[in-house]
């Protein structure tokens, strides 16, 4: 594959990598029941053993499409009533992404003015498509 379609699949990975975390943050300070309502069950649940609770959810996947992008830049110019000119085409092919997804961590404390595990902290993978 040429460069500009290498460049354009890793910003299209960039941007799906960045969801899983965007997706996550807004969870912080809530009740982890808000996030099995969101994205249903969790596939683990584990005691860290200092009073903290992990939840761990899996998350996303799939294949994403990202589109074909060309861009033709030129110049002309006149040499008395002709005009001659010249252009030059950047194309990036479309491709596709693939991705088995990845297992987010939630890590509660329980709470019991609240009655609820409090999610204070996320991970997830520090790769590029989740």
């Amino acid at each position: 594959m040429r460069l500009a379609g290498m460049m354009g699949l890793l910003i299209g990975a960039l941007v799906l990598g960045g969801c899983v975390s965007t997706h996550m943050r807004q969870f912080i300070g809530e009740d982890v029941r808000e996030v099995v309502m969101s994205d249903g069950a969790p596939v683990n649940v584990f005691d860290y053993g200092d009073g903290r609770r992990v939840f761990q959810f899996y998350w996303g996947g799939g294949t994403y499409s990202v589109p074909a992008v060309s861009t033709t830049t030129g110049s002309a110019y006149a040499i008395g009533s002709t005009v001659y000119g010249s252009a030059t085409t950047v194309s990036t092919p479309a491709g596709t992404i693939t991705s088995e997804g990845c297992l987010t961590s939630y890590i509660t404390r329980w709470d019991s003015d609240r009655d609820g595990w409090i999610v204070e902290d996320i991970r997830y993978p520090q790769r590029l498509v989740c």
